[in-house]
């Protein structure tokens, strides 16, 4: 459905403008009582280790070469926001290859930790996407998370690392990472 403020639309009795749109939204909010919160992670949000992984661009892009050759890690952190609700966390990581078949396998470790607690490895999750037909074209792969110990305004960190050489990992090719958002459920 489309809201206008179209003449037509005038003509039948409908006043509709920005703040009605924004007043309809917090109401639908209040009544959902949560959302989805989304905290984008460009490349330049990220540490990187490994042989040969680099930071380059793609056209207007920049982007994190990940090798075929070897293992390459991308590192980042920040904080659960506080309107956080608990429940599972999902990563999506955005990339490209020249490579038009195959598999590529991304492992992705997440961690939690409290203001004056200890550092814990939460979850380990794998996910091994096949590549898109068309050389260069945007891939994503997505992972969730249970994230059952952590809570609002933990300070989590996160290691994405994509290996090669694994038996599992069959593009070929190198990977260029484009960035990642994660995901949560947040109160209204």
């Amino acid at each position: 459905m489309s809201i206008t403020n179209s003449s037509s639309a005038r003509r039948a009795g409908f006043k509709i403008n920005n703040k009605s749109i924004k007043e309809l939204a917090a109401i639908t909010m209040d009544k959902i009582g949560c959302r989805t919160l989304y905290i984008a992670l460009p490349p330049q949000a990220f540490t990187l280790a490994g042989t040969s992984v680099a930071v380059t661009t793609d056209g207007v892009f920049n982007v994190i070469t990940l090798p075929d050759a070897n293992a390459g890690n991308l590192y980042t952190s920040n904080r659960l926001p506080a309107q956080w609700a608990g429940g599972t966390i999902t990563l999506s990581i955005y990339w490209k290859t020249t490579a038009i078949t195959g598999n590529v396998k991304f492992v992705c470790d997440i961690a939690g930790k409290a203001v004056g607690g200890t550092t814990a490895l939460e979850e380990t999750q794998n996910v091994i996407t096949a590549v898109a037909s068309t050389a260069g074209q945007l891939n994503k792969s997505q992972v969730t998370f249970l994230a059952a110990d952590f809570t609002a305004l933990d300070l989590i960190g996160l290691k994405i690392t994509r290996d090669g050489t694994d038996g599992s990992d069959t593009a070929g090719a190198d990977v260029s990472f484009v960035g990642a958002a994660l995901e949560y459920t947040g109160r209204g």
